[in-house]
């Protein structure tokens, strides 16, 4: 009987290693990689040769998909409240958003409105979680901001700040890579509370800024006598690691928690800050419950 269950044992391996290959095969074959491109059109096949249009190309980039972005200027508003990203459950399957092998991708909307990036959970975009965004610039000198307040309204990148009227969580575990936010000047003085900061990071928490470039921002000071931040830090549980940041009008990293019961537990590090423009504080932090 021995060798009769050896040759059972063997068999049951044998299937057993096969349908954990079939399960990885079908796993890979359901994510993709979409190219999107600034002459892009509204098609399903969102290839190197036939690319898709921006807006189009992020709405079909689900869980476990890449999203190459070919190098150009974009005249676009990645707005969550009105595109309908999509999210992964973990940081293993996360959708990824980045610059083609090395090209220069600038999103530089030229219409006035809100944030060039805001990802906040919304209808169009429910429990937005679980996004990796690389290699982009979004450049604010392109349209004047409409001040559309703290949803979106005055930051080049907000990420998790309001849930547009729907229940859940905000946005959070979105991981940002060597992004960009610069020129933001929604500070006109003539629109009120636009401050114009490059970065946003909200109370939706667990987010990570990495090796960002905020420079340029919120060089005008608004009838509140406020100037825009390089970024603002609002949240609980995120990370600020290896960013540089120059040349804007308020703090380098303002960490204000305004109606906020749980703002702790931020991590900021390997940062370098210049060429501040604000008189006293690189970063400067405060609590109002």
């Amino acid at each position: 009987m021995r060798p009769f269950l050896l040759v059972l044992k063997e068999s049951n391996l044998k299937i057993t290693f096969l349908i954990l290959f079939l399960l990885l095969a079908n796993s890979t074959a359901q994510a993709a990689t979409r190219f999107a491109a600034v002459n892009g059109s509204i098609n399903t096949v969102c290839s190197i040769g036939v690319p898709c249009e921006l807006i189009h190309a992020i709405e079909q980039t689900g869980p476990g998909d890449i999203l190459e972005i070919r190098g150009g200027i974009y005249n676009k508003r990645l707005n969550s409240n009105t595109v309908a990203f999509k999210s992964g459950t973990s940081y293993d399957n996360a959708p990824i958003f980045r610059a083609y092998n090395g090209e220069t991708v600038i999103i530089k909307p030229t219409a006035t409105g809100g944030a060039i990036l805001n990802l906040a959970t919304s209808a169009a975009s429910p429990n937005l979680q679980y996004q990796i965004w690389q290699d982009i610039i979004f450049d604010g000198s392109g349209g004047i901001f409409a001040g559309q307040g703290p949803t979106d309204g005055d930051s080049n990148v907000a990420v998790g700040f309001g849930n547009g009227g729907v229940s859940g969580p905000d946005a959070h575990h979105i991981r940002m890579i060597r992004i960009t936010s610069r020129n933001n000047q929604s500070g006109n003085p003539k629109i009120i509370s636009a401050v114009g900061n490059g970065f946003q990071m909200g109370d939706g928490g667990f987010n990570e800024n990495l090796q960002c470039v905020a420079h340029d921002n919120g060089n005008f000071i608004d009838p509140d006598g406020k100037a825009g931040y390089g970024i603002y830090l609002g949240g609980s549980n995120n990370i600020i690691d290896g960013c540089r940041i120059y040349n804007n009008g308020g703090y380098a990293i303002h960490q204000f928690g305004s109606g906020v019961s749980n703002f702790n537990n931020n991590v900021l590090k390997n940062n370098t800050i210049y060429d501040k423009r604000h008189p006293r504080h690189a970063v400067h932090g405060q609590h109002r419950p």
